[in-house]
């Protein structure tokens, strides 16, 4: 019996080498392996320019709202001024102010999300007042009448000095409390409680509630519940505020019934190394 390139003759019968038959699987697998890899990224590609779409479609008609306001506000300024009496100067400034903001939010919230997509936000954890940052984070919501519908209730007085991101954790308040405003009429209840190395946050209104089989929404970029089509808004706030509770390593709950309001709740764990820091992934 001799050998003669991998090919072995024996009782008329041609046996292939074993190593060639390895080979050739190996290179089938492979090649397999770079097909699926391909599709891979032909279907994140497809996805991207899908979210592009939907973000230059739904941001342009957002920011063309309150555009439209401030271009109306002033041509009725330079037009009528001296027809209005000082009330209604007033309403037109608030209607401008307004507007400015809500395309300064906006763009600051786009600005984020791209910050976040290329890991550029960390984790700065420093000593901080939380109701002083909580009352803040109040006084600086878009609603001019947050102060009167929000109840701030503390299991102290004066909580203790703890160590969070006060920077995140404003954003995640102040998007979950201007949630609360904008989709309830009623008062909206935020609880401060700190409870061995956790501090807790409970923001409960009595507004339209989130469908229960839509509440994944809440984690998609540009998500929105079938029963806010009424309200302002992109599907930014929520999808930024639970990735920034990931950043601070809590955990954000909810409970909700439609017609009846929203629960949330917001745990998040205090920090005794004041320099650590953790990046987006």
């Amino acid at each position: 019996m001799s050998w003669v390139d991998g090919v072995s003759c024996a009782n008329g019968m041609i046996i292939v080498s074993s190593f060639w038959i390895i080979a050739a699987l190996l290179g089938i697998a492979y090649h397999c392996y770079k097909m699926c890899q391909a599709r891979t990224l032909i279907h994140k590609l497809q996805e991207v320019v899908e979210a592009r779409g939907i973000f230059m479609n739904v941001t342009s008609h957002e920011l063309r709202n309150p555009m439209t306001t401030i271009y109306a506000s002033m041509d009725l300024l330079q037009h009528y001024e001296q027809r209005l009496d000082v009330t209604e100067q007033q309403e037109i400034f608030e209607n401008i102010r307004k507007s400015i903001l809500r395309m300064t939010r906006m763009m600051d919230r786009i600005v984020l999300v791209g910050r976040l997509q290329h890991q550029q936000i960390t984790y700065h954890p420093q000593q901080t007042d939380i109701l002083a940052l909580c009352s803040s984070i109040v006084e600086g919501l878009a609603d001019k009448d947050a102060n009167q519908r929000i109840q701030i209730v503390c299991e102290k007085e004066q909580p203790p000095m703890i160590a969070i991101d006060p920077s995140l954790v404003e954003y995640i308040l102040g998007n979950l409390l201007g949630n609360a405003l904008k989709y309830s009429k009623s008062d909206v209840i935020f609880a401060i409680q700190t409870a061995n190395d956790t501090i807790q946050f409970d923001i409960v209104d009595h507004g339209i509630g989130i469908p229960h089989e839509e509440v994944p929404k809440l984690t998609q970029l540009f998500g929105r519940c079938s029963n806010t089509d009424h309200c302002q808004g992109i599907g930014i706030g929520m999808y930024l505020a639970i990735r920034c509770v990931a950043l601070h390593q809590g955990t954000l709950l909810v409970a909700t019934k439609l017609g009846e309001g929203t629960h949330f709740r917001l745990i998040l764990p205090l920090r005794e190394n004041i320099g650590e820091t953790i990046a987006t992934h």
